[in-house]
C-alpha cells in the first residue's frame, strides 16, 4: 500500500496552511504574529511526529498518532502493512470507529492511554492480515501537563507467540513426561505384576481380561497394600490405551486448597502465583491414556460435580477458566473406603459412586489368598537379590511361617518383610527363626506340627493348615459368619471352602 504523502517533509503551505489559520480564527486567535508562531510549532511538531513514523518503518514498526480528541492524525506505511488498512480509513477518524472494522470487542488501547495518562499495552490480531501484534501506547503530555495527544507503536510478534505456544506444548510435555518417569522410577527398574493363583486372583485376572479393552470406569476396592494400584496398571497396559500416558493421582496426598488446580489445571492469572503461565492438571496430563483417581473417597463434595462432569461429558474447565476443554481419557478409581457407607454419610455423591462403580473389583487382602504368599515371597526375593546382588533363598519352615502371619498391611508389608530379609539374613538361607523375629509372630501348636511333617511339600502345608484353621473356627463358632469375622476372611469364602472340605455341623447364618 502505498501514501497520498510524496515525501516525509510534510509542508504546511497552500491549503494546510489555509485550515490552520482558519481554525485559529475560529478560536479568536487575531494576533498574526501569535498565528505565525504557532504555525511554526506546529510545522515543528509534525516533522518530529514523521520522523517517528520513518524510524517505525526502518525498524518494521507500525506508529500512527491520535490527537485528544481520540481522532487518527497519522500513520506510518507499516501500520497499514500490519492492519490491512488504507490511508482514507483511517486518517482523521476515530480511533474505535477504525478498530471496530479490524476486530469484535476491541478496546481502543490508545484511547485508555489517553484518557488514564499512562503508558497501555495489549494484544490484537487483526481480520484482514491475521497478524498477532503487540499494541503500545504513550501519552505525550504538553506545557500545560495533560495529555494532548498519543503515540502508539504496534510490532507483530506473530512468530514470537507462535514460537511460545509450541515452548509451553514442549513443557505441558515434558511435564507429562517427568510424571510418568518419576513413576516408574519409583517403581523401581522391574514392573510390578499381578502376581498370585489363588482362585480369588485368578476370577480378577479373568475379569481384567475382559474389561480391559473397553473404556468403562472401573472401581477398584480393597484394603491398603493389597494391589489396587497393580490392579490398575494391568487395566492400563491390556488396553488399547497402553501406548499413551497412565497418571496416578493420590488424592489422599493432595492438600484440599490445591485439589481443584491439581485435577483441573488453571489459567494463568487465576489466583496469585498463577501469573506467569497457565498449569495443566492431571486430566489434561492424562489426554488419550489413564488416570488412576486413588483413596477417591478423600476428594471433598464440591469437586466431585466437577469430576462427574469430566466423567459424563469428557470435558473440563480450567481454574479461572471460561472454555470447555474436550478430553479423552479412561478414569479408574480405588479406595479401601466403603464408599457406600459414605453415600449413606453425605460425605460422597450417590450419582458419582453409580458413575465410577460400573465394573466393580474387590482385591482380597492378603490373608484370604494364602496359597499366594509363597509365590510373591519368592518374587520380591528374586528381585531384591537382584537389587543387592544377594543370593538369598527361603526355607519351607520360614515359608510356612510368613502364611500363619495376619498380614494387616497385605502385600505391601509382605515385600517390605522380604527386603528386610533379604539385607538382614546372614546366611544364604533365610529361616524360619529369622523370620519370627521380623514379624514377632507367637507360637503356635497347629503351624508347629504341620512345620515337623518334614515329607510334606510346602503348598501341601499351606493348604492343610488353611483347612484346618477354617474347620476349627467353624466348629468352635458354629456360624460361617462368626468363622468369618475371627478369622479376618469374607463370609462367601468361608462358606466355598467349608463346601469343599465337607464340613456341615455348623449354621450358614449371616447374623451368627
Amino acid at each position: 500500500m502505498q501514501k497520498s504523502d510524496s515525501s516525509l517533509n510534510i509542508s504546511l503551505d497552500g491549503e494546510l496552511s489555509q485550515r490552520f489559520r482558519s481554525c485559529c480564527k475560529n478560536a479568536k486567535i487575531s494576533d498574526s504574529a501569535m498565528v505565525d508562531k504557532l504555525l511554526k510549532s506546529y510545522e515543528l511538531y509534525k516533522s518530529q511526529a514523521m520522523e517517528t513514523f520513518a524510524i517505525g518503518d526502518a525498524i518494521g514498526y507500525g506508529v500512527y498518532l491520535i490527537d485528544h480528541n481520540e481522532i487518527i492524525l497519522e500513520a506510518n506505511k507499516t501500520y497499514e502493512e500490519l492492519t490491512g488498512l488504507w490511508e482514507k480509513e483511517y486518517k482523521g477518524r476515530s480511533v474505535q470507529e477504525v478498530l471496530d472494522k479490524l476486530f469484535k470487542n476491541a478496546r481502543a488501547v490508545a484511547v485508555e492511554a489517553l484518557r488514564s495518562g499512562k503508558k497501555t499495552e495489549g494484544l490484537g490480531r487483526p481480520s484482514r492480515t491475521d497478524r498477532e501484534l503487540l499494541v503500545t501506547s504513550v501519552p505525550i503530555r504538553g506545557k500545560n501537563g495533560k495529555v494532548s495527544s498519543v503515540l502508539t507503536v504496534l510490532r507483530d510478534v506473530t512468530e514470537q507467540m507462535t514460537l511460545q505456544k509450541n515452548l509451553n506444548r514442549n513443557l505441558e510435555k515434558t511435564e507429562i513426561y517427568e510424571h510418568e518417569l518419576n513413576y516408574y522410577r519409583s517403581q523401581e527398574s522391574q514392573a510390578r505384576l499381578l502376581i498370585g493363583s489363588s482362585p480369588r486372583m485368578e476370577d480378577i485376572k479373568n475379569l481384567i481380561t475382559q474389561v480391559a479393552p473397553v473404556d468403562t470406569t472401573v472401581l477398584i476396592t480393597g484394603e491398603t497394600g493389597v494391589g489396587k494400584e497393580v490392579v490398575s496398571r494391568e487395566l492400563h497396559m491390556r488396553s488399547g490405551r497402553k501406548d499413551y500416558p497412565y497418571i496416578r493421582v493420590n488424592c489422599a496426598a493432595i492438600p484440599e486448597a490445591l485439589m481443584e488446580s491439581e485435577l483441573f489445571g488453571y489459567e494463568k492469572g487465576a489466583f496469585t502465583g498463577a501469573d506467569n503461565k497457565r498449569k495443566l492438571g492431571f486430566f489434561e496430563m492424562a489426554n488419550h491414556g489413564t488416570i488412576l483417581l486413588d483413596e477417591i473417597g478423600e476428594i471433598p463434595l464440591p469437586l466431585q460435580s466437577k469430576l462427574l462432569r469430566v466423567i459424563q461429558e469428557k470435558e473440563l474447565r480450567r481454574l479461572g477458566g471460561t472454555k470447555a476443554i474436550p478430553v479423552d481419557i479412561r478414569i479408574l478409581a480405588a479406595t479401601n473406603k466403603d464408599l457406600k457407607e459414605e453415600v449413606k454419610g453425605g460425605r460422597f455423591r450417590s450419582d458419582l459412586f453409580y458413575r465410577l462403580c460400573v465394573i466393580p473389583v474387590e482385591v482380597p487382602p492378603l490373608r484370604e489368598r494364602l496359597p499366594d504368599i509363597q509365590v510373591l515371597a519368592e518374587h520380591f526375593i528374586d528381585r531384591y537379590n537382584r537389587m543387592y546382588l544377594k543370593n538369598k533363598r527361603m526355607s519351607h519352615a520360614a515359608l510356612l511361617r510368613l502364611t500363619h502371619y495376619n498380614w494387616p498391611g497385605n502385600v505391601r508389608e509382605l515385600e517390605n518383610i522380604i527386603e528386610r530379609l533379604v539385607v538382614i539374613t546372614k546366611e544364604d538361607e533365610i529361616d524360619e527363626a529369622v523370620v519370627s523375629s521380623v514379624v514377632g509372630m507367637p507360637e503356635n501348636p497347629l503351624v508347629n506340627s504341620l512345620m515337623s511333617s518334614g515329607g510334606m511339600r510346602l503348598k501341601e502345608a499351606v493348604a492343610a493348615l488353611e483347612s484346618r484353621m477354617i474347620e476349627t473356627a467353624l466348629r468352635e463358632t458354629g456360624s460361617s459368619y462368626r468363622a468369618a469375622e475371627k478369622l479376618g476372611m469374607d463370609q462367601s469364602t468361608i462358606i466355598r471352602k467349608a463346601r469343599k472340605l465337607g464340613i456341615k455341623d455348623w449354621k450358614d447364618s449371616s447374623e451368627g
